[in-house]
């Protein structure tokens, strides 16, 4: 009886496994990335955005065919980046793959990029806001190749994950939403 209190007493003490240094790395960049969104700090959203989310954000605009805004913006981009970019948009086209090629370097640090980026993330600022300081991360699994962070999201009732990988820090690749519930 008098050993039992004290086991109790450190089960309570210990807690859950803490988190492995490559887990707690990637948890804070997610945080700083959230708080970003938060912040509404286009840069650091785009900063902290891996080159294949930016490649997949990219394509998706491009091959939306009710973006009437695209278009325009699309002939803003001239000389060799313009060809750069239809050789890419081929490319996907010809591999039609789920997710789209990394993009060439040279079209992820042009300008023309980030300020497209920022147009289509004034208008959606403020929903991206409220929805970012209601996720809270429930679980963070990682090793060195990659990441993945669960976060609860009441305004799906579900929980969100967000798939990092590493570029010289971890980036966000890919969120994932839950799936629909399926009521028979």
């Amino acid at each position: 009886m008098r050993h039992s209190w004290m086991l109790v007493l450190l089960a309570a003490c210990t807690g859950s496994p803490s988190e492995r240094p490559e887990e707690t790395d990637a948890r804070r960049r997610f945080e700083a990335w959230r708080e970003a969104v938060i912040r509404m700090d286009v840069d650091q959203v785009w900063a902290g955005m891996s080159s294949g989310m930016k490649s997949q954000w990219l394509y998706q605009r491009l091959t939306d065919l009710t973006d009437q805004d695209m278009p325009a913006w699309r002939r803003e981009l001239k000389g060799a980046a313009d060809q750069e970019l239809e050789l890419w948009i081929l490319r996907n086209k010809e591999l039609q793959e789920s997710r789209a090629v990394v993009l060439p370097r040279s079209l992820l640090s042009h300008p023309w990029l980030l300020a497209t980026y920022r147009r289509y993330y004034e208008p959606m600022k403020s929903r991206m806001v409220q929805e970012f300081q209601r996720l809270k991360v429930t679980q963070v699994a990682a090793d060195k190749g990659g990441a993945t962070i669960v976060a609860k999201n009441p305004s799906t009732g579900g929980s969100d994950r967000y798939i990092l990988i590493w570029e010289g820090e971890w980036k966000v690749d890919r969120h994932l939403e839950p799936a629909p519930l399926k009521v028979k």
